[in-house]
């Protein structure tokens, strides 16, 4: 764990420039009518820059104005298309609960992580959201025991309260959509990653998300015949594992993709082989991308509800809860890639 050097305070800027406090603070505060010389200044400013020392804005500010600010510090929520649906049912919910969100996003760097903490001090906020673009274990600066911290798509040890989507139950609704359970149906799933199986993938839900189908798999008495490993889950990684699962597998009838990007190249593959969707191979996926209903047949996804969660994160930064894991159901956004 890395260990914070500790804000500098007005003492350690007094001490190093070899003045006194009261001077020190006339001089940060520019208060006029000082009568302090311009090489005194000077050592003062040169001391709080060497130190590295930031004002506590708060306090010249009334106390009761904190309780109506909320800060949001994220990777790269706010930068990518992917998760900013975080942000924003966060700033509605706040919104609806006459409160005040303060944004800084990082791109998961640490030392600015650090800095977003002690930015949000300075100004007294003492409610933090900290959210990632992928649901994963995040290692956060220290802050102070008095600093009320909510995970969003996220979890740390020492940090109890988290929300993340409900992977599981996600993963179970996919196979409720797409298998009946009848002999005929011959089922493949593209996406398979042996990190995914032992819990060691970039995401701590992702596993979930498998555990939840094979657990429905097996209820419904049908099964997987074929996985198809991708090292990554972009369209062209789609495309090339369903060319060859048609063309070692040509017998199957129902496709599972981890994810929208890997159906996308699912689509254009069956699409050259002369298959249609759902005629011959229904699909269904995760995350509903904006592109997934622009598709033809659109394609059936569980939705990642990250304005969902984003409201909630807010909700439970504000109730009285001290721990708990909130799970957001994934709903089931049906369109024509499953008859």
């Amino acid at each position: 764990m890395r260990k914070s050097m500790g804000r500098p305070k007005l003492a350690d800027v007094a001490k190093h420039s070899g003045l006194s406090i009261t001077t020190v603070s006339m001089v940060l505060n520019d208060r006029p009518n000082s009568r302090i010389s311009e090489e005194a200044r000077l050592r003062v400013l040169e001391s709080a820059k060497t130190l590295n020392y930031r004002p506590n804005i708060s306090a010249k500010t009334l106390k009761t104005s904190k309780n109506n600010m909320i800060g949001f510090i994220s990777d790269e929520v706010a930068t990518t298309r992917f998760a900013s649906g975080l942000i924003r049912g966060a700033l509605n919910e706040s919104l609806n609960s006459n409160h005040a969100m303060l944004v800084m996003e990082t791109g998961g760097d640490y030392a600015l992580e650090e800095e977003a903490f002690h930015t949000l001090s300075d100004r007294q906020v003492d409610r933090i959201i900290f959210a990632s673009m992928r649901a994963r274990e995040i290692e956060l600066p220290p802050v102070s025991a008095n600093t009320r911290i909510v995970m969003l798509n996220a979890t740390n040890a020492l940090h109890p309260l988290s929300v993340l989507p409900d992977e599981f139950a996600g993963g179970q609704t996919a196979i409720r959509a797409l298998v009946k359970g009848k002999k005929k149906e011959r089922i493949a799933l593209i996406g398979k990653n042996k990190r995914v199986e032992e819990s060691i993938f970039d995401s701590i839900t992702i596993p979930l998300r498998l555990a939840g189908m094979k657990e429905q798999i097996k209820l419904l008495g049908a099964k997987i015949e074929i996985e198809i490993e991708t090292n990554s889950w972009d369209p062209e990684d789609g495309f090339d594992a369903t060319v060859r699962l048609l063309r070692e597998h040509d017998y199957i009838t129902h496709l599972i993709c981890m994810n929208d990007r890997l159906a996308f190249g699912a689509y254009q593959a069956i699409a050259l082989s002369q298959r249609s969707i759902p005629g011959d191979i229904a699909i269904v996926s995760f995350d509903d991308d904006p592109l997934a209903g622009y598709l033809k047949p659109g394609l059936t996804t569980i939705s990642l509800p990250h304005e969902e969660m984003g409201a909630e994160a807010v909700k439970l930064l504000l109730s009285d809860s001290i721990s708990g894991l909130k799970l957001v159901p994934m709903p089931l956004i049906a369109r024509e890639s499953v008859s």
